[in-house]
């Protein structure tokens, strides 16, 4: 009897061992950050940080209201004037409700930038927390959706400056995520 106890404990010690590790293994949970995420144009995104500004002129925000960007953008507004608002729901593959509006130009206060709010996405979520990444997946997903609906009605989503959203922690963030 007293030879089998230490056969006993090295076997119990190698099965728990076995078992730690399997468990270790499967709970392992890769870093997939930018590998989920693609978004075909998300190179050719302007958002409200690229309209050409010019400090010598006087109109308030010294934005040159006269650049071909920022006419292109205007002009590719109203294009998409009789299709405002566009409102539209989806459930995100991470189980995210996100709620799309993008108003008429005439309510944003300016006809050269196109206001895209995306409500249900935590914008705040620190990077380190398991939200981040289904968040974060769940605004590339509007995004996608923002410029298809861009293209079916015949607008290059290159030639429109985008706010994606009206609080400042929604914009910084989302630059932030079309930046990386």
């Amino acid at each position: 009897m007293d030879k089998k106890i230490p056969k006993i404990i090295i076997v119990l010690g190698i099965v728990f061992i076995a078992i730690l590790s399997l468990y270790l293994f499967l709970n392992k949970t890769p870093k997939k950050e930018d590998e989920t995420i693609s978004v075909a144009d998300q190179a050719n995104i302007q958002t409200i940080e690229d309209v050409p500004t010019d400090p010598t002129l006087s109109n308030g925000y010294s934005i040159d209201t006269s650049s071909e960007k920022v006419l292109k953008s205007t002009d590719a507004i109203k294009k998409l004037e009789s299709n405002l608002p566009y409102i539209y729901s989806f459930t995100s593959k991470g189980g995210i409700l996100v709620n799309i509006v993008i108003p008429r130009a005439s309510q944003v206060g300016n006809e050269w930038v196109l206001l895209v709010n995306m409500d249900s996405i935590d914008y705040q979520v620190s990077e380190d927390h398991p939200d981040h990444i289904p968040n974060k997946e769940a605004f590339f997903e509007g995004v996608d959706n923002v410029l298809s609906f861009l293209q079916q009605n015949q607008v290059n989503p290159a030639d429109v400056f985008i706010q994606w959203g009206d609080r400042e922690i929604t914009q910084s963030q989302s630059s932030k995520w079309l930046k990386k």
